[in-house]
């Protein structure tokens, strides 16, 4: 069967150098590796340019038999708009979607008759049992994580059993994709304008078990990959695709510290000349310790995501972060030290943190070593998380037009109203960007890794005062 893997336009992410920051739908691109080494032929259209022109080239040339659609809350709409499209161009093609959205609601797939399939969890052999069925004819009661339509019902046979091997998959395909025109939003090394960025998935789950976050409901515990299969898809990256600039998209990347080691010090026994991106948790970077972040940044560990969320203790222990506000510190110490570049993401509009609350926990991020780069979203309850079921129970959602619920604002009842957070989060931040803490502690990085000066320059054009700017660049 000839099918396409589609992951539609995603609005709001941030532009750098006239290119959105995206990365591979890795999902997708894993599917299309298991279709092709059975012996299909697979397409992955990703629609980084926003436009429908993309998707209409590829239904005319590839003609599908079958079209997937990747689709997280917010674009839900999205991905049906596009199923709506295949079956306009490919006369009624069957249409499945799948994603985190599809996992935690997987009776609301075919809500719409524009899809036909849903695809919940692990795509890659419920997409190949349902292929299977639709080549021999038969009905698909059987296929465990697969949403379908018998006799006018929408039936859900079920999850499937998670894949405990993930080193019997092939290497991602990601053939068909614009690998020129990925790139990392942080000042790391590499300039946006020089990145040949890749994304690397090398597990798939997490440890903890935050009230907010939806992994537990796609993924569950933890798996990850065999460490000589990761350095193969790596050595793949560069020497295919001349990739500079690797981040690790796993959200629990360092749930064993000695596989991040190994991971690291194996692609650079190899000479790939890689620079290293990834998520990180407080908790984490206190148990790796200090020497520890210093090594694996000389092997090339150049920047992280740490999910900060609050510096309330009452916040932290309310939404199950493992980390509370004093070690916050003293992981941010121990980056610094090591020269790892910290982009902290921040919540704000919990429903019980109020002004008062709200301001003084925001002033205490200024005061924090190593954080020179923040996002500030809203924290949203997305479907099937435990904060969705107690934001229903209380009656906090404001509405469910999913298209609303892209983190950039509040879809809940919250003691401040909306306007006011918003407020709040555009001053702060051009405060943050502004203040002389957080440029003295660029200005000393600039100093004590001169090569980082172009990056800032690239990644921050607009965020500071032209002093400011002058600052960064004249040490340079």
């Amino acid at each position: 069967m000839r099918i396409i893997l589609i992951n539609p336009k995603v609005a709001g992410l941030r532009d750098i150098g006239g290119l959105r920051a995206e990365a591979e739908p890795m999902g997708l691109c894993f599917i299309a590796a298991c279709l092709e080494r059975a012996g299909h032929e697979a397409r992955v259209v990703h629609v980084v340019d926003g436009s429908d022109h993309t998707l209409e080239r590829a239904f005319a040339t590839f003609e599908p038999d079958l079209v997937g659609i990747s689709s997280y809350t917010h674009n839900f709409s999205e991905s049906l708009r596009v199923a709506g499209l295949a079956k306009a161009h490919c006369g009624d093609v069957p249409v499945m979607l799948g994603g985190p959205h599809v996992s935690a609601l997987p009776e609301q797939a075919l809500v719409d008759e524009r899809a036909d399939f849903g695809v919940v969890g692990e795509g890659e052999e419920t997409v190949l049992e349902l292929v299977r069925s639709l080549e021999r004819g038969e009905g698909q009661d059987g296929i465990a994580g697969l949403v379908h339509r018998a006799a006018g019902d929408v039936i859900y046979n079920g999850p499937r059993a998670r894949i405990q091997d993930l080193g019997a998959l092939p290497i991602p395909s990601r053939c068909d994709l614009p690998m020129d025109r990925y790139r990392q939003a942080a000042p790391v090394w590499i300039p946006p304008s020089q990145q040949r960025c890749a994304s690397v998935n090398t597990a798939r789950g997490c440890r903890f078990g935050c009230t907010f976050c939806a992994t537990p409901t796609t993924w569950g515990k933890v798996i990850g990959r065999p460490t000589d299969h990761v350095l193969l898809e790596l050595e793949h990256l560069v020497e295919d695709y001349g990739i500079n600039y690797v981040w690790f998209s796993d959200e629990d990347f360092f749930y064993d510290p000695s596989r991040v080691f190994e991971i690291l010090e194996g692609a650079h026994e190899r000479g790939l000349g890689l620079i290293f991106r990834s998520f990180i948790s407080v908790r984490d970077v206190i148990h790796c310790g200090m020497r520890m972040m210093k090594d694996l940044h000389d092997l090339g560990l150049r920047g992280v995501l740490m999910g900060i969320e609050s510096t309330s203790d009452d916040v932290l222990r309310r939404v199950r972060k493992p980390h509370r506000g004093k070690d916050l510190a003293q992981a941010l110490h121990f980056l610094d030290e090591a020269g790892i570049h910290v982009r902290g993401s921040y919540m704000i509009g919990y429903p019980w943190e109020t002004e008062d609350e709200l301001i003084p926990n925001l002033e205490c991020l200024l005061g924090l070593p190593a954080v020179e780069d923040l996002y500030i979203t809203y924290v949203t309850p997305f479907p099937g998380t435990v904060f969705w079921e107690e934001c229903k129970k209380e009656n906090l959602l404001l509405a469910e037009d999913y298209d609303l619920w892209d983190t950039g604002g509040t879809v809940l009842r919250t003691p401040i109203p909306a306007s006011r957070l918003a407020e709040i989060r555009h001053d702060y931040l051009a405060r943050f960007y502004s203040d002389q803490r957080v440029v003295q502690r660029m200005t000393e990085r600039i100093r004590r890794f001169p090569c980082l000066a172009a990056s800032y320059r690239e990644v921050f054009p607009k965020q500071f005062a032209q002093q400011t700017r002058e600052t960064l660049v004249h040490v340079h």
